[in-house]
């Protein structure tokens, strides 16, 4: 397991580590922080602690070498991704086409499953109505999500990797105890009227676990789904800072907050319609939202907050955190016309936005409209034919430029052409069942207007 020390990773090593019929090899960075949060694992004699860099494929091989199943969590995540872009891409494309190297130098490749952790945040910005997603919509990154580019193309990688088994768990935004912890101009990137559907680490932890736990058919392997806890996790992300400060006494947020401190678009999340496959192969939904409400480490001086006026907390702690280097504050007033165009559209947008909260208003129950794949879904594997992929190449805007394809077969690769003239190669499982496409513009925003013009699949997200 690369990425133990996440959090995701340590609910997940919680439950093999107290399975003495399994041997746990973890990878680790060679840091302070890590060999403190594996401390407790140091002794159990059915865990094997490696000291390694994913960008280092012998540090690779010494976990792989051996191993049954290769579950590839590590990852640099934002705010750090967004802050070293190009370390990102080492990191996350890099370390990912390490791991499928060290698979296939094995003597039984096929034999060994791998299990990646992709992201929501490759399906972009999902304002209503189109607000609810699955699996095989289009991808679509956010302006300076740098993360999301990585973790797109590393997705990509295991799915064209040619492995017998893999499989791809799109983590939705993960709820963890740490929460109120994170003290970063991210929190204002989101839209208050976001949609999410979060997990929990603890689920997302169950899932990794019952993935070797359970004798799991070839039907579950080789395919792409999305990680979340269901429908009592699905909120505004308004509504989920109001629940989260309601835990230390705040009953009104509107003090610390402004709405002209949050962007209105570029962010990513959704409310998954598909949610539930996942759960039906691993019955790993064990959270519940007030349980997870009552885990939550509250950090010491947020306990006093609730007694100091909210406009002195907003003036000492929040104003100054949204006029940070990256924070909404500081683009605006610094005129960052890169950022502002990319996360309100223009200054005049923002100028739209309410300044009071009595004036701010968030639809509770906006129109929904599920978005259209451009073939049969309802298709079985083995009936998907040729045919199906000429008709997604047309809703795209493009061309399936091969001939001829076995039906059922959608793991081989066939040669396509997408609206912008590029041709490419990818298999009709990266395409019809997971949203991808042309890989010179899945992630090139610069593209995607024209992009859109032409491809009727991708306009959907792009012209919302």
């Amino acid at each position: 397991m690369t990425g133990a020390a996440g959090h995701m990773g340590l609910e997940a090593v919680k439950l093999f580590a107290e399975n003495r019929n399994i041997h746990l090899k973890l990878l680790i960075l060679p840091n302070k922080s890590e060999r403190k949060r594996m401390k407790p694992y140091y002794n159990y004699a059915n865990v094997e602690i490696l000291e390694g860099d994913l960008r280092n494929i012998d540090d690779v091989r010494k976990g792989v070498n051996g191993a049954d199943y290769v579950y590839h969590l590590g990852a640099l995540i934002p705010p750090a991704a967004d802050h070293f872009p190009e370390l990102s891409e080492k990191i996350n494309l890099g370390g990912t086409l390490n791991i499928i190297k060290a698979i296939k130098e094995q003597d039984n490749p096929d034999g060994i499953k791998l299990i990646y952790i992709a992201t929501v945040a490759s399906m972009g910005n999902r304002p209503a109505p189109i607000h609810w997603g699955r699996t095989g919509d289009p991808i679509r990154v956010g302006y300076f999500d740098a993360y999301a580019v990585s973790k797109v193309k590393a997705e990509r990688a295991v799915i064209e990797s040619g492995l017998k088994y893999w499989v791809s768990l799109r983590q939705s935004g993960m709820l963890h105890r740490d929460m109120l912890r994170i003290i970063d101009p991210i929190i204002f990137h989101q839209p208050l009227d976001n949609h999410i559907e979060w997990s929990t680490a603890e689920d997302s932890g169950w899932a990794l676990y019952n993935i070797c736990s359970i004798d799991l058919p070839d039907e579950f392997w080789r395919n792409m789904y999305n990680i979340g806890s269901g429908p009592e996790f699905r909120e505004t992300f308004y509504d989920f800072t109001k629940t989260l400060f309601a835990q230390i006494g705040v009953s009104d947020i509107h003090k610390f907050f402004k709405p002209r401190d949050f962007t209105t678009r570029n962010f990513h999340c959704v409310w998954y319609s598909d949610s539930e496959k996942l759960n039906n192969w691993l019955n790993f939904r064990k959270s519940t939202y007030a349980g997870y409400l009552k885990s939550l480490n509250i950090p010491g001086y947020f306990h006093f907050l609730r007694f100091i006026p909210g406009g002195i907390v907003r003036k000492v702690i929040f104003e100054p955190l949204s006029r940070k280097a990256e924070g909404t504050r500081n683009w605006i007033e610094n005129n960052v016309v890169e950022k502002i165009k990319a996360f309100w559209g223009s200054r005049e947008n923002w100028e739209k936005i309410p300044e009071k909260w009595e004036n701010f208003k968030i639809n509770k129950v906006p129109k929904t409209v599920m978005l259209d794949h451009g073939w049969n879904e309802t298709l079985r594997v083995e009936d998907i034919s040729i045919n199906d992929c000429r008709r997604a190449a047309e809703f795209r805007g493009g061309e399936c430029v091969s001939s001829e394809m076995l039906t059922g077969d959608i793991y081989s690769l066939l040669k396509w052409k997408c609206a912008l003239g590029h041709i490419f190669r990818a298999s009709p499982n990266a395409v019809l069942r997971g949203g991808h496409w042309c890989p010179d513009c899945d992630t090139d925003v610069t593209a995607y207007e024209a992009q859109a013009k032409r491809n009727r699949f991708f306009a959907q997200v792009y012209f919302a």
